[in-house]
C-alpha cells in the first residue's frame, strides 16, 4: 500500500483528541442549555450553581484542548499544512482555537462587562464554528482514507 498523502494520528491520540474536543463541546454546550433556559425550567440559584460546575469543566476541558493541539502541532498539523488541498481547513482550524483561548482567556481575566459581553458573543461563535469545523475534518479524513 503505498503511504498516505495525509497525516494520519495513531489511534490512541486520536481518540484522546475526539474525546478532549467532545469535553469541550458538551461543557460548552451545559453552559450554554443552563444560561439561556427559561427560569421556568430550573430553579435560578441551581441553575447559576450548575453553570459555575460548567464552567469549571469546560475551562479544563480547554486547557486539555491546548495540549492536544501543542501534540498535534508536529506531527499532525504542520505537515498537513504542506498540502494545498489542506492549507485553508488547517488555518481556519488553527484560527478558530487561538481565537477561543483567547477569547477564553478574556472572559476569566477581563473586569470590564463590555469587553466581557463582547468576548463571550465571539467565543460562543467561534465554538460554534469550530465545533462544525471538526466534525468536517474528521468525517472528511475517514472519507479520504476509505479511497485511500
Amino acid at each position: 500500500m503505498a503511504p498516505s498523502r495525509y497525516s494520519t494520528l495513531p489511534d490512541a491520540l486520536k481518540r484522546s483528541t475526539h474525546f478532549v474536543a467532545l469535553a469541550v463541546l458538551l461543557t460548552g454546550i451545559a453552559w450554554l442549555a443552563l444560561h439561556f433556559a427559561p427560569n421556568s425550567w430550573i430553579e435560578e440559584e441551581r441553575s447559576r450553581h450548575l453553570q459555575a460546575q460548567s464552567l469549571k469543566l469546560h475551562g479544563a476541558a480547554a486547557m486539555l484542548s491546548l495540549i492536544a493541539i501543542g501534540t498535534l502541532l508536529i506531527g499532525h498539523i504542520l505537515p498537513g499544512l504542506k498540502n494545498p488541498q489542506n492549507r485553508a481547513a488547517g488555518i481556519a482550524l488553527l484560527a478558530c482555537a487561538g481565537t477561543l483561548a483567547l477569547t477564553g482567556w478574556g472572559l476569566y481575566y477581563l473586569g470590564d462587562e463590555d469587553l466581557r459581553g463582547w468576548a463571550s458573543d465571539v467565543h460562543i461563535a467561534i465554538g460554534v464554528v469550530a465545533a462544525l469545523a471538526f466534525i468536517w475534518h474528521v468525517r472528511y479524513r475517514k472519507r479520504c482514507a476509505r479511497v485511500d
